[in-house]
């Protein structure tokens, strides 16, 4: 569909202004409630930040057990009456960030149909929903869009490293899993950045240290409380041994019983507690190393999946299966035809960082487990990937009709 750049703007617009009027409702009708743990416990902290008692339990405990980044910008507004409204039509802006980002990132590889990332939220509908939450996902789809913008910029300068860095550092302050991503990032840098390969190289070490900076106070505060060194959050034993265990299903995700490890833990802190899940996870792995491999291989492909293993009946609705299927699964087709015809269109620079972060992540997270909410804000650089493969058969298509005239 050959659309004039002042059309392509106006299509763009209204289809935009739709999306953002359905999250919005969505948000609107979704209304005060928390329906899930992790929102209480991240409004929690916020509260007790606002009440000025720091970055504590409801029993005014010092924890680390949830990141910081979420909770710190939920406490604009988790002082107020209706917090938990503000917070989700916050969602829904960041949400409306994130589609500019993904229409910037298309408009440098295939600017003819960049359009159609106003149509985003309209057919993957999931996002509306994950925007009326207060789960920190939207946050990270638009944090992760902008570091991949500012990372593959063809026209770039140390500001815009030193920028990527902060991005990335708060980042992985919101969800400490994408620090598992940091080697690909410095390698993409360095390798393959804008400049010369010394001034690269330079590159990589100036988004990598301002990176650490804006983690840095954070880090020290935990050290502070707990008189060692904290990674982001003290959650990573429990996370692993829910991926690593006899009781572990391919797909069960924080469906595991787990009691009695934790029964073992009784007594301990925060960060002996963590320590103590994790070697029951590694324990586990070295005693059954075929198992182990087996699962891995399982949840690595899980990360694919439409399916989610939920807890209650209601969330698990079939006709949420069949959405999924039916929105992500056509995404995934778009690219892996693209990546197909990479002999006759070479994958640019920033195909290759996207596609690069998706494989990757999901091996990584694999070493865990997967589930479709933590994918969220990766599928927001399959969207990316599949507009631009969409722009590009359509190049291919209008090529063999030239040929043929």
């Amino acid at each position: 569909m050959k659309l004039d750049q002042g059309k392509s703007n106006k299509l763009f617009f209204w289809l935009f202004a739709l999306s953002m009027v359905l999250a919005l409702g969505v948000a609107l009708m979704s209304g005060t409630s928390l329906r899930y743990e992790d929102e209480r416990d991240y409004f929690a902290l916020a509260q007790q930040m606002v009440q000025g008692h720091g970055y504590v339990t409801p029993a005014l405990q010092p924890t680390a057990y949830r990141p910081p980044g979420y909770p710190f910008l939920m406490t604009l507004f988790a002082g107020t009456e209706q917090g938990v409204l503000w917070l989700k039509i916050l969602n829904v802006v960041v949400l409306g960030i994130s589609v500019w980002l993904m229409r910037a990132l298309i408009a440098r590889e295939t600017p003819a149909v960049a359009w159609l990332a106003g149509a985003s939220l309209l057919v993957y509908p999931v996002w509306l929903y994950a925007a009326s939450t207060l789960y920190p996902q939207t946050l990270c789809m638009a944090l992760m869009l902008g570091l991949i913008c500012l990372l593959s910029r063809r026209e770039a300068s140390w500001r815009t490293f030193i920028f990527a860095g902060v991005v990335y550092g708060y980042l992985v302050l919101v969800a400490p899993s994408f620090q598992l991503l940091a080697p690909l990032f410095a390698a993409y840098v360095a390798f393959f950045g804008p400049f010369a390969w010394r001034r690269n190289v330079l590159s990589a070490i100036v988004f990598g240290l301002m990176t650490v900076a804006t983690m840095s106070p954070w880090l020290v505060r935990n050290y502070q409380v707990f008189g060692q060194f904290v990674p982001v959050a003290t959650n990573g034993g429990v996370n692993l041994l829910l991926g690593n265990s006899e009781f572990t299903r391919v797909n069960s995700g924080v469906d595991v019983d787990l009691t009695r490890y934790l029964q073992q833990t009784q007594g301990l802190d925060e960060v002996q507690s963590s320590k103590a899940l994790q070697g029951f996870a590694t324990d586990w792995i070295k005693a059954h190393p075929m198992e182990a491999a087996s699962l891995y291989v399982g949840k690595a492909l899980n990360y694919y999946n439409y399916h989610a293993e939920a807890a209650t009946s209601e969330q698990n609705a079939a006709w949420k299966d069949w959405l999924m299927f039916l929105t992500y699964y056509p995404m995934l087709a778009m690219v892996l035809a693209r990546v197909w015809m990479v002999g006759r269109v070479p994958l640019s620079r920033s195909e290759r960082l996207l596609i690069g972060v998706y494989v990757i992540n999901g091996l990584l997270a694999a070493l865990f487990f997967t589930r479709i909410r933590f994918r969220l804000p990766f599928d927001g650089l399959l969207m990316v990937l599949a507009i631009v493969s969409l722009g590009h058969f359509m190049q291919l298509r209008a090529s063999k009709k030239s040929l043929k005239k």
